[in-house]
């Protein structure tokens, strides 16, 4: 593994080319995008894949196999790095030998959390990009993981949900997806536990 501290953060300024223009139709566009990684993949279309922290077995398979089927269409994953569903997307994006982009609540000086450190690792080495509206040594705070879904949104074409409770942050991703100006495909998944 590289060491991620070799590559550098690029701060994208709202008006430049490399702006996402989906990012300026989201609710509060960030002034700033700052990234770490492979910059070109912002031009490419996204898909967001998000769900529970704690989903079940057949959540984390189905966004495992969502995940990889998205890739091999020439779609890039985006999703937050976050236990669960999140992870998986990255996961499976991974292991198909696509692309993918974490959205992170705090600065690109390091990943959380800590347990998918290597997996945003992998994802740096394998040419992928961490993106972020916070500079460099920003902590994470409670309410940047409501604000990056915005993002998320803003850099997917379409949303795929597995596995949400009503008031989770998964929800304010819908949200922020309802409210985007000409939102495309919005696919919320059901899985049952099976015991």
């Amino acid at each position: 593994m590289q060491n991620c501290f070799l590559i550098e953060i690029v701060e994208i300024q709202r008006g430049n080319p490399e702006y996402p223009v989906g990012l300026e139709d989201t609710p509060n566009p960030s002034a700033t995008l700052f990234a770490r990684g492979n910059v070109s993949l912002l031009n490419r279309p996204g898909v967001a894949i998000v769900g529970s922290r704690n989903a079940s077995p057949n959540g984390l398979e189905i966004a495992r196999r969502i995940a990889g089927y998205i890739t091999t269409k020439g779609n890039v994953v985006i999703s937050g790095l976050a236990l669960g569903i999140g992870a998986v997307a990255h996961e499976g994006a991974l292991a198909a030998g696509g692309d993918t982009i974490p959205v992170l609540a705090h600065g690109l000086h390091t990943a959380n959390p800590r347990a998918n450190y290597k997996l945003a690792m992998r994802i740096l080495d394998t040419g992928g990009l961490w993106v972020s509206e916070h500079p460099e040594d920003v902590s994470p705070q409670r309410h940047f993981f409501v604000a990056r879904n915005r993002i998320q949104v803003g850099l997917s074409q379409s949303s795929v949900i597995v596995e949400s409770a009503a008031s989770s942050g998964t929800m304010k991703h819908v949200d922020f997806y309802l409210q985007a100006p000409t939102p495309s495909l919005l696919l919320p998944l059901i899985t049952l536990r099976i015991h």
